[in-house]
């Protein structure tokens, strides 16, 4: 009684000193939280619900009451169902990517009632979690706002929240904090939405938070039989060195003669989801005249040269093959001839192995490894070419050119 007679004085005190000016609105609130704390650590729940309805009454005057202290005082006094819609409209300001909370000014201290009402709530675990879940389900609250309830704690226990700075201005996301609660609360979620589809939180959970969260341990699951699985078609970097043989057709080969020198070839590739930017760099083919009396610039023992930008799409990507379709423009310069073809038309396939791949830790870290690639190009144009030895009279004769290459290459994926 003492106890109880000692709130009720204080809160009297504040009303008449508000009355009177001698105590500042600042330190009657101040008062305020001390007795709503006294009231709930007494379990005096009649007084800590009127001096919550003080507070909730002067917000706009700047008494210090968030909204998440308001769902754990309804939680203390036992207001469940008030408690879980306060708690389930502030989940739906972080899980509804449309929706936003009215804009009103609180004020946050931390002083005992702040400390008292987020005891034991960090670090915010499963078993936590799973005690909030039983004290609701035993509560007075309804039976759809129990299950919301329980719906929205593992939520929380599943996601956090991630912020960026961009350009001066604050971004916020989820992302997938532990999945210890994910398949408890993807069990829970699609009951709800399918017991209470009018629900309004049932909307977002379906739209947006199921699939969410359900991607990402289908993912998972996947990881866990297959490390690499969630690589596939995505993306990375590669350098690949070999060689290659080819050989020239089109009607050029009624004057020319082609054969095969020392080759080389370098392939380097940068990839995002399914599309490759590559650069090829070759030498190693020699094309001469048939008629020896015919000029050659060099003689006979220098490489044509090739360079070419391609586009590929990766078509098939698999453990151990991996094919790649692509297109390109570039030049060719038939260095005994002393001519280049400047705007050839490529087109060809990559096909790749990954040998060795380094397992990642987690979805979403690189690997490293290396990487064999069968290599099919051809390459088109025109080239002017000499009729005969006593005029410079030249005649355009097409120039197909045909590489095939083996090559080892390392990649960052």
């Amino acid at each position: 009684m003492k106890k109880i007679f000692s709130i009720v004085l204080l809160l009297a005190v504040a009303l008449f000193a508000e009355g009177t000016q001698q105590v500042s609105k600042k330190e009657m609130y101040a008062r305020a939280r001390d007795a709503l704390k006294e009231a709930l650590v007494n379990k005096d729940l009649a007084r800590a619900s009127q001096a919550l309805e003080y507070l909730q009454a002067n917000v706009e005057q700047g008494a210090p009451l968030n909204r998440f202290e308001e769902y754990l005082v309804y939680s203390e006094t036992e207001q469940y169902d008030k408690a879980i819609k306060q708690y389930a409209e502030l989940r739906k300001a972080i899980l509804d990517s449309g929706y936003t909370l009215k804009k009103e000014y609180r004020v946050t201290v931390n002083d005992g009632l702040n400390t008292y009402l987020y005891r034991d709530l960090t670090p915010f675990t499963k078993a936590k979690a799973d005690s909030l879940c039983k004290r609701f389900e035993e509560s007075t609250a309804t039976r759809e706002n129990k299950d919301l309830y329980a719906t929205l704690i593992y939520s929380e226990q599943v996601l956090a929240i991630k912020t960026v700075t961009f350009g001066g201005q604050k971004y916020s996301y989820n992302v997938i904090n532990d999945t210890t609660c994910a398949d408890e609360f993807l069990n829970r979620a699609n009951n709800f939405i399918k017991n209470y589809p009018m629900n309004e939180h049932a909307t977002y959970l379906k739209e947006q938070t199921v699939p969410f969260i359900q991607k990402f341990m289908d993912n998972l699951r996947l990881f866990r039989r297959d490390p690499l699985a969630h690589k596939y078609y995505t993306g990375g970097l590669g350098v690949y060195v070999g060689q290659w043989l080819g050989f020239l057709s089109g009607s050029s080969t009624d004057v020319l003669d082609d054969k095969m020198g020392n080759s080389f070839i370098l392939d380097a590739d940068l990839q995002y989801k399914r599309f490759v930017l590559g650069f090829n760099m070759s030498f190693g083919m020699r094309t001469n005249y048939k008629d020896s009396t015919l000029w050659n610039n060099y003689g006979e023992e220098y490489d044509d040269e090739n360079m070419f930008f391609t586009l590929g799409f990766v078509a098939y990507e698999m453990r151990f093959l991996k094919v790649t379709p692509f297109v390109g423009l570039g030049e060719t310069y038939f260095m005994d001839l002393d001519q280049s073809i400047s705007t050839r038309f490529a087109m060809g396939v990559n096909v790749d192995s990954h040998l060795l791949v380094k397992k990642p830790v987690y979805i979403g870290a690189f690997s490293f490894g290396l990487n064999a690639r069968f290599k099919y190009m051809v390459s088109f144009g025109n080239l002017d070419l000499q009729t005969d030895k006593d005029s410079w009279n030249t005649k355009k004769y097409g120039a197909i050119n045909h590489t095939f290459a083996l090559e080892l290459g390392l990649f960052m994926w």
